[in-house]
């Protein structure tokens, strides 16, 4: 497996260099509280996974029919571009910053000397749809040549912050 390891080097594929996570509540009365969940990171270095080319680097003449990354999972898992240069790890930029912002209120009230909690909660408040995975697969081979192409999908957002949505709970404390 010595072909996975050529120009390797690089940033990991799940490398933020910056993440803040900001958290709270407050108790606006002794019954009503009020919360906040804030996220912030950068984005995660873009790669181009490859089919290895022949005889080059680890997979040397003597090596290459031993060489998995020369057709691995069938895109190729080595990191070099459709020409056969270097494409080291994580060097094609990075997906955006992401910002993602919950809130959420709780209140409690006393039915039938038991307590009941009411807590709704809004996921994503701002609706972001920013970008978290794009498609790193960079060549392909070409169903009718044979030929290693690149891929016209490569780069492209395959994944993206979850939509908003709310949560709603009704929660009863029996005290026996």
């Amino acid at each position: 497996y010595a072909g996975l390891q050529d120009n390797a080097h690089g940033d990991l594929p799940s490398d933020r260099r910056h993440t803040m996570k900001i958290f709270g509540s407050y108790n606006i009365t002794e019954d009503f509280t009020v919360g906040l969940n804030a996220n912030i990171g950068s984005g995660k270095p873009i790669s181009a996974m490859g089919i290895h080319p022949e005889n080059v680097g680890a997979c040397a003449t003597d090596a290459w029919a031993s060489c998995p990354s020369r057709n691995e999972r069938g895109h190729g898992a080595s990191f070099y571009d459709e020409n056969g240069n270097n494409a080291p790890r994580g060097t094609f930029g990075t997906t955006d910053w992401t910002y993602v912002f919950d809130l959420s209120a709780t209140y409690k009230m006393d039915v039938f000397e038991n307590q009941l909690m009411f807590k709704a909660t809004i996921y994503n408040l701002l609706d972001s749809d920013t970008q978290t995975t794009v498609v790193q697969d960079r060549t392909m081979t070409d169903s009718d040549s044979g030929n290693t192409v690149m891929n016209p999908n490569w780069g492209m957002t395959n994944g993206r912050v979850g939509a908003r949505y709310v949560s709603l709970i009704a929660l009863s404390l029996i005290h026996i």
